[in-house]
């Protein structure tokens, strides 16, 4: 922002003139800026000023405001050194002492950001400044990945003030780093009941049925398989489980049983179709997510057992790889699974997304698929495009159409649609009904169920 908001600019000058008598602040010139400062003056338009006056002023507010103007510029290192500049000539004043220690924070520098906030609470502080002491603390132990000893911190000061509802929103922010959802909703709760308005809790609140720590998925169904006379319905069913071992470790396995295209033909990824058969997959596969930038790394095995006695039996095992980063609004996705194939040789299945974020649960995704076998050219490729769109607070509609392409043209398609019921109190069950039509040589029509719960 070009602009300090009101209250954040009262909360900045009321803060440094609670903690430090201003004798040295007299000088006119000194005068003239803060006065334009807090009339909420453009911080654009004061930077060149505060830039000239405040190596020579000895006031500890131009190098308060100095700095805030280049950390409102994205120049954090040099709002560090306007602080630090400050605090040679008045080193025990709090507030540069806090926006120091904030700014180190923000500068991923959290070993010396925590230092320096500990270093400010062992002094002799009024309550403001004690305040973002300590507020200031548990948030930079929490972007340390310490969140047992941010809500100790958290906790400690909401001993002696119970009625913050900033402290309660960085506990229930702890407690939810911990996977402790329970505690962290209840710390939202009674931040919200003490601020309506705040922000981080009510945004949070949210997002906790995102965080449950285990989901679990079952699903089945019929495909319908033209025959000689009419359509051969055949069962499938699978089962899925995730699990958050960590706040950034998620373990998951798949186990399915389905139908495939036959080897030597098919749909999109496997040439001309001559048939299905059937196909057990077994899948297992870890991920790991890092915060800055926001990106989810993942790795895993496959192994697929196809056909049986007629055709016979072949073995098919991959290696899985992918990652996921998110920029905003948008998610970038990239996998790709690779090993041996059943007609012998390796191939790889390899997929290209990009997701928008719409708000709310709304998002819509276009996918790239790729696939080939170093043995056999030319491999095929398939473009999908998918959107969920919530019709209600607990339905929705989920809706995909896709092509696969090779050289000579397109050799078939797919459509899709699911309706999404969310249950209970805290939507974390879904029953979903879907139904596929497959279009080729030889069509394919799926119905299948799925319910899924988190907890």
């Amino acid at each position: 922002m070009s602009r300090l908001e009101p209250l954040v600019l009262a909360a900045l000058l009321g803060l440094a003139m609670s903690t430090t008598a201003h004798a040295d602040c007299s000088d006119p010139a000194d005068d003239g800026l803060l006065a334009r400062a807090a009339e909420g003056a453009a911080l654009g338009e004061l930077a060149p000023a505060l830039a000239r006056r405040a190596p020579v002023s000895p006031c500890p507010l131009v190098h308060l405001l100095h700095g805030a103007a280049l950390r409102d510029a994205e120049d954090l290192e040099g709002a560090l050194d306007a602080f630090e500049a400050g605090l040679e000539e008045h080193p025990e004043h709090a507030s540069l002492g806090l926006e120091r220690a904030g700014t180190l924070a923000r500068l991923g520098r959290l070993a010396e950001a925590i230092a320096a906030y500990e270093t400010l609470r062992r002094r002799p502080l009024d309550d403001a400044a004690a305040r973002g002491a300590a507020l200031g603390h548990g948030r930079a132990l929490l972007w340390a990945g310490r969140p047992a000893d941010a809500a100790a911190v958290f906790e400690a000061w909401l001993g002696a003030h119970p009625d913050d509802a900033d402290a309660f929103a960085g506990l229930g922010s702890a407690e939810r780093a911990q996977l402790r959802r329970r505690a962290a909703r209840d710390a939202y709760d009674e931040a919200l009941r003490l601020d309506p308005s705040q922000g981080e809790a009510r945004e949070a609140r949210e997002g906790l049925r995102r965080d449950r720590r285990v989901t679990l998925s079952a699903h089945g169904g019929l495909a319908f398989l033209p025959s000689e006379s009419a359509y051969e319905r055949v069962p499938r069913y699978g089962l899925e489980a995730q699990v958050r071992a960590t706040p950034r470790w998620t373990i998951a396995a798949r186990a399915e049983e389905d139908l495939r295209r036959s080897p030597g033909g098919g749909s999109a990824f496997d040439g001309p179709s001559t048939g299905f058969e059937r196909a057990t997959t077994l899948e297992a596969s870890a991920a790991y997510r890092l915060d800055a930038p926001e990106l989810t790394l993942s790795a895993g095995a496959r192994w697929q057992r196809r056909g049986g006695a007629n055709p016979p039996v072949a073995d098919e095992a991959a290696l899985l790889l992918g990652a996921s980063w998110r920029a905003g609004s948008w998610v970038t996705l990239l996998t790709t699974r690779v090993g041996n194939h059943a007609e012998g040789g390796l191939g790889h299945l390899s997929m290209l997304g990009l997701q928008r974020l719409l708000g709310g649960d709304a998002w819509v995704m276009a996918q790239v698929f790729r696939a080939g076998r170093a043995a056999r050219a030319p491999g095929e490729t398939a473009l999908v495009l998918t959107g969920f769109v919530p019709l209600h607070a607990r339905l929705a509609v989920r809706a995909s159409g896709g092509a696969s392409l090779t050289d000579a043209g397109v050799r078939g398609g797919s459509l899709s649609t699911a309706l999404v019921l969310s249950l209970g109190p805290a939507k974390d069950q879904q029953l979903a009904l879907r139904g596929d039509v497959a279009f080729g040589t030889v069509p394919l029509r799926v119905v299948d169920l799925a319910f899924t719960v988190r907890f």
